[in-house]
């Protein structure tokens, strides 16, 4: 580096030597690099060819052995650009389906170096179970062009397609089916003797595909109104489909060659909560659902009277049954963000464990800094710690489920997080507060726990006292809900304790501190800024009034604040909130507003500049300060340059993420001296290197 800058010294002194113009002002270059991603995702389908099995993941597919299901191990894995949602195999290769992106194709000739053949562009619109293939002939529902969140929505169409050469598939006929759809979720897809069956909200549409070139909607099965039905199979006469309301299980229809399908038979049981998949083999139904059961088998041997004969849960809160394969008398599940079982079904009434892949995924909700570590909060409750000392290779350390011992119950959505060196406290949205440490990354341990006032959306943490930005729980409404200022006293860590409230009567979005000052923001951009010399007795001594709405709706990340180094300037980021009862368009889309405030009067705090932005596939904003720049996550990641707070300037709106992933409602921002640091959803932790010659101060 040395060596380096005295080539660009003498470079310049050359240059001013023979009289050249020198642009002594020049900015550095503000480009932010991507130099590592550490993945936190979820299985969402797997496939299998004896000994090695496909397990798809949000960007990414990953080779496993499975010989011995007791020790089964990775073995390779294959970058995506796209995020697909189901795995389709045939013969030698692998097609790739769902979230709405065309179809891809995949080959595993060589079964443990998957490559990539690529997208199908003809193909678009891939929904996230509407792909069966039958021999060499591939039946498919697709979404037609257009925004699938639209009011209106979009037609559902039909292809059926020559897979005879799998690396470009041949359209023979297709059929516009007549409904439109506002979802990707679904059609459950079905197939038998040249009929496709598929359900569409209350119906199922049966497609006559025997005559390749000419598929015809032949009848429309209307289904009972108020039940929600996920998944079909067919066999014979009989429909079997999975249920979630206003029952959850099984349920078997016979088809009538006139009218409604005749109820045949129900199996329903209060923990079959959210299904997902079935699969029919021989007078057994196996199924997979995503909360408490994961995997459940039903006896059909009897269709009148359908028995739920057994049911397995993966002891692991993050996982659940998505996808599933069966291949020689062996169940594969998908097991979504945790382990992945394994059963042997040589007898199909009495599945047998036989082992699991220890797979650890997960939700990311924001992400903290401290030391060498990254550490990753976790929607559902928990965390996920990274070793960052090397930021091209991050290590992963520990996971830690706080609601584990809850059950699936206990999924905490409200998730919020600080760190302080070695301490870390987290609030939840029902469970108990809890105070860790972490001294020892590999080992994160509980010190002690508390009951906070309100629901906590902010936490600003020092050695000795916690304070907690929180909104009133009982209402779901920000602009309707109170809230305020809890002090905790972490003196003794085994029993933290409340010492004061400051009863704001608004909610409290975020929270920022300087040395004896903190600054909380709510839902309509204002502020409050608050004297903590006594932590004991907060004092107010001033409110701002901002200029947001409302705020109406029932996210705490409406209003964002981050302060400069010395305190003297806030840096307030709002979106524009929508009343979701009235609402019209995508709420993911939008504006948002960066204000610069001036705190130098504490008394009197004013406005000194403001910058408009657009808001681009994303719920709340987020942001981080870095010197004079002001990083914002808007959809994109984008930097501003607030040298001159009258006037916030953007100097880059780089694009994220990668490729065509979508990372969810919101990412987390943290920073140190040379790194910028993402928390995304299922796309996990992503590290950039901050444009060189930017000074934090």
């Amino acid at each position: 580096m040395q060596n380096k800058l005295l080539v660009i010294l003498l470079a310049a002194a050359a240059v001013l030597a023979l009289g050249f113009p020198f642009p002594m002002s020049a900015q550095p270059s503000q480009t932010i690099d991507l130099v590592s991603r550490a993945r936190v995702s979820a299985v969402y389908d797997i496939e299998v060819v004896p000994p090695y099995a496909y397990a798809l993941e949000r960007g990414i597919l990953r080779v496993l052995d499975v010989h011995d299901p007791t020790a089964v191990r990775e073995i390779n894995a294959l970058e995506l650009e796209s995020a697909w949602l189901k795995l389709t195999l045939h013969h030698r290769h692998i097609f790739l389906t769902g979230y709405g992106q065309p179809m891809a194709v995949l080959d595993i000739s060589d079964p443990t170096r998957p490559s990539w053949m690529g997208e199908l562009a003809e193909f678009y619109g891939t929904m996230n179970d509407g792909f069966e293939i039958a021999g060499d002939v591939a039946y498919l529902v697709r979404h037609a062009k257009g925004d699938v969140s639209a009011a209106e929505g979009v037609p559902l169409l039909f292809d059926v397609l020559d897979l005879a050469d799998p690396a470009s598939p041949r359209r023979l006929g297709n059929l516009d089916l007549g409904v439109r759809v506002r979802t990707l979720g679904g059609p459950g897809i079905a197939h038998a003797d040249g009929r496709v069956f598929i359900l569409h909200s209350d119906q199922i549409i049966i497609v006559d595909a025997r005559v390749p070139a000419r598929p015809r909607i032949e009848r429309v099965l209307p289904l009972p109104e108020g039940k929600g039905f996920v998944d079909v199979e067919v066999h014979g006469d009989l429909l079997f489909l999975l249920q979630h309301r206003p029952e959850r299980g099984l349920a078997v229809y016979r088809i009538r060659e006139e009218g409604e399908p005749e109820l045949l038979g129900e199996a329903f049981d209060t923990r079959l909560l959210i299904p997902i998949d079935l699969i029919v083999r021989g007078d057994v139904v196996y199924a997979t659902f995503k909360v408490e059961v994961d995997l459940a088998a039903f006896d059909v041997s009897n269709p009148r009277d359908p028995l739920l004969i057994y049911t397995y849960t993966i002891e692991d809160l993050w996982a659940a049954g998505l996808g599933m394969t069966i291949v020689d008398d062996r169940l594969y599940v998908a097991g979504d963000g945790g382990p992945t079982p394994i059963f042997d079904v040589s007898e199909p009434q009495a599945p047998h464990y036989l082992g699991r892949w220890e797979f650890e995924g997960g939700w990311v909700g924001d992400v903290l800094r401290t030391d060498d570590l990254a550490i990753l909060t976790q929607v559902g409750g928990g965390i996920i710690v990274y070793d960052v000392v090397n930021p091209r290779a991050p290590q992963r350390l520990a996971r830690y489920q706080a609601s584990h011992q809850y059950g699936p119950e206990s999924w905490q959505w409200n998730v919020t997080a600080a760190v302080d060196a070695s301490r870390l406290l987290m609030a939840y949205e029902t469970l108990p507060a809890e105070l860790m440490d972490i001294s020892d990354p590999t080992r994160p341990a509980v010190l002690g726990k508390f009951k906070p006032k309100g629901l906590v959306h902010a936490i600003m943490l020092t050695p000795k006292y916690a304070f907690l930005g929180y909104r009133n729980a009982s209402s779901w409404w920000l602009s309707t809900s109170g809230g305020g200022i809890e002090v905790i006293d972490l003196s003794n860590p085994k029993d933290p304790s409340a010492v004061a409230d400051l009863d704001l009567n608004q909610a409290v979005t975020d929270l920022a501190l300087s040395q004896n000052l903190l600054v909380a923001t709510h839902p309509d951009g204002s502020l409050t800024i608050v004297d903590i010399h006594n932590p004991t007795q907060p004092i107010i001594l001033s409110r701002f009034i901002g200029s947001g709405s409302a705020g109406v709706g029932s996210s705490g990340r409406v209003a964002r604040i981050a302060l400069s180094v010395d305190g003297d300037l806030a840096y307030i980021v709002q979106r524009d909130i929508m009343d979701m009862e009235s609402a019209s368009g995508n709420p993911y889309f939008g504006q948002g507003t960066l204000t610069v405030v001036d705190l130098q009067e504490t008394t009197e705090p004013r406005v000194l500049g403001q910058l408009d932005f657009e808001r681009r596939n994303i719920w709340d904003l987020s942001l981080a300060v870095y010197g004079n720049r002001v990083i914002i996550y808007t959809g994109n990641i984008l930097i501003v340059d607030v040298s001159n707070p009258a006037q916030p300037t953007v100097l880059e709106d780089h694009p994220f993420p990668p490729g065509q992933l979508w990372v969810g409602d919101w990412v987390g921002l943290a920073l140190d001296d040379k790194h910028l640091y993402l928390g995304a959803a299922e796309d996990g932790l992503f590290i950039y290197r901050l444009p060189p010659g930017l000074d934090n101060k």
